[in-house]
This record gives C-alpha cells, sequence and structure tokens, in this order.
C-alpha cells in the first residue's frame, strides 16, 4: 500500500464555477432530487399564502365596518338634528330623544349634520 492518496482528475470540463456549484447548492436545499420542494418549502410557502389571506380579510373587515359605521352615523345624526329642532316634544319623546342623543354620543358621530345629503 502506498501512503499517496489518489488524485481525481480535475480537468477543466469537470470543475465548475463557484456560481453554478452555488446554485446548484441552492437548488439542492430547496428540491428534493426527484424535484420536489422540500417539506421546509412547501410549509413556508402554505404558511405565507395563510398570512397574506389573513392580511388582506382583516384589512377588508376593518374597511367594511368603518364604512358601515359612517352610514349608521349619518341616519342617527339626522334623526338626532331633526328631533332637536322639534318644537314642545312630550316628557317621552324629551326622554327618546334623549336616549337617541347619547347614542350618538357613544358611537362618537360627528357633531356637524353630515346627513344633509340624505333626502
Amino acid at each position: 500500500m502506498s501512503a499517496e492518496e489518489p488524485r481525481f482528475d480535475e480537468s477543466p470540463a469537470t470543475v465548475q464555477p463557484a456560481d453554478e456549484q452555488r446554485k446548484h447548492s441552492v437548488k439542492a436545499r430547496l428540491l428534493t432530487p426527484t424535484g420536489a420542494a422540500r417539506w421546509g418549502v412547501s410549509t413556508l410557502l402554505s404558511l405565507s399564502g395563510v398570512v397574506i389571506t389573513l392580511v388582506l380579510g382583516i384589512g377588508y373587515t376593518i374597511k367594511e365596518n368603518n364604512r358601515q359605521d359612517r352610514d349608521l352615523c349619518q341616519v342617527i345624526t339626522y334623526i338626532d338634528d331633526r328631533n332637536q329642532r322639534l318644537v314642545n316634544p312630550t316628557p317621552e319623546q324629551r326622554e327618546a330623544f334623549g336616549v337617541l342623543h347619547q347614542y350618538r354620543l357613544r358611537l362618537r358621530c360627528p357633531a356637524t349634520p353630515i346627513a344633509r345629503t340624505l333626502k
């Protein structure tokens, strides 16, 4: 037995440039030998899809709630402003008007009459 280690042929045709080796190693880390995505890649892609869906769903819900709040405030503001202009309301009407006005304040509807456009 000789103490020398066997030498491999290192001809220019068998040596890959560093970029190609790096691309191959990235591809080997992301894909199986059959070309399928590894479990980590599949999990990451699935989770990113779920996160995107959640963010878009929550954003749409917030936008829709704000729109409905504005519509409700328009109606409540219109009714409350009309009620405040009534002359000589009965005590029962005053009580009902007070409850509606307190509801308007709790919803933080604007004090300015924005419901004038409703006709």
